[in-house]
């Protein structure tokens, strides 16, 4: 072979051998950008997947979470994917207070093929004040109740709730105050306050009413408030179409009608210093900034937690129980009826998935 044939089968090997290593250096570059896209893909299915867990905490639905029964689920509602990512959230039951979200999160591509998906789960745990319902009245200030009005320590069925509460307990404490609060009953024989006993005193009580409510503190109980209201209010239940409608701030449950589309719905109400409910019904958590007056023909079932003077006058009737940091004055025909049933609907109603289970969470494949 001459020099020059030589020269140009070195260059063709050469060439050859250049193209090769181009090949594979574009095809390692390739594989690169693939691991890097399924990567991204796999690290948003799992975004998408740990928001649909924390967005089904934070807008947490009482009242869908209460008619599962339990080891039953639902699926809770679908979001609009956006850049092809999304996710699928539902909601189990496990016990009484006890629910597991399990979200699966998607990356798709734009013509619809699946990229990536992942699963988060977590354990939410409902939590609401630890108040006790062994007693009508629990008050850090003086109690005054009037000869036709009364506060009364034996357990009672609301009316109307005979079909959703199990029978009445034993009888409990009627008022339970402050040793330097007065008790005064302007009734013959102090017939207006009953239980057994009457009334007894409570040494944890000045200053310290609300210290054992545990992580449900008044504070807490107004963040996750889902009415505010102030001056006068007459409360009832409100449709839209035919469901509950619980963007009304007076709509306060249907504790005249449990099976009606609003007797489920046990909301924590946060009023303002001076509130006054002149009529009509609600049920939950009433909790009150200042002094707060039920007056007229109103009813509440459930907790009322008052952080000055709570007065009930006129009609006005309270089934459950009611924590008073001030004074109680119950004058009129007005009733403080304690109500263990009431209390554990009230509770169990507005409780709030208001910190983590320890070790609550896990990914799977």
């Amino acid at each position: 072979m001459s020099r020059n044939g030589g020269a140009l089968l070195g260059a063709l090997l050469l060439i050859l051998l250049l193209g090769g290593l181009g090949a594979l250096a574009f095809a390692a570059g390739r594989l690169r950008s693939l691991a890097g896209a399924h990567a991204l893909a796999a690290a948003l299915a799992v975004t998408a997947a740990e928001a649909g867990v924390e967005r089904a905490e934070a807008a947490w639905d009482p009242i869908v979470a209460g008619r599962l029964g339990i080891g039953s689920s639902t699926a809770l509602p679908p979001r609009p994917a956006m850049n092809g990512v999304g996710s699928q959230d539902t909601l189990l039951r496990l016990g009484r207070g006890l629910y597991l979200v399990r979200s699966v999160g998607e990356r798709r591509a734009a013509d619809g093929h699946l990229e990536a998906r992942a699963g988060v789960a977590r354990l939410i745990r409902l939590e609401g004040p630890g108040i006790p319902d062994s007693v009508a009245a629990f008050v850090g200030g003086g109690v005054t109740v009037s000869a036709d009005s009364g506060i009364r320590g034996e357990d009672a069925i609301p009316p109307f709730w005979d079909s959703v509460c199990p029978p009445a307990t034993v009888p409990g404490i009627g008022v339970a105050s402050a040793p330097s609060a007065g008790v005064t009953t302007l009734c013959p024989s102090g017939a207006c306050l009953t239980g057994s006993p009457p009334a007894s005193t409570d040494s944890a009580l000045p200053g310290g009413l609300f210290a054992q409510m545990g992580v449900a503190t008044p504070a807490v109980l107004v963040r996750h408030a889902e009415a505010f209201v102030s001056g006068v209010v007459v409360p009832g239940p409100a449709l839209a179409g035919a469901v509950c409608d619980r963007q009304r701030a007076d709509n306060w449950g249907d504790p005249l009608a449990p099976g009606a589309p609003c007797g489920d719905y046990f909301p924590i109400i946060a009023a303002s210093p001076g509130t006054e409910v002149t009529g009509g019904a609600g049920q939950g958590l009433l909790l009150a900034a200042g002094s707060l007056t039920l007056s007229g023909t109103s009813q509440f079932r459930g907790v009322i937690l008052a952080l000055a003077d709570l007065v009930l006058e006129d009609d006005a009737e309270v089934y459950g129980v009611v924590l008073v940091q001030g004074q109680l004055l119950v004058g009129g025909n007005a009733l403080v009826q304690r109500s263990t049933c009431g209390v554990r609907r009230g509770l169990e109603g507005s409780a709030r998935p208001l910190r983590p289970v320890a070790r609550g969470a896990l990914e799977w494949p």
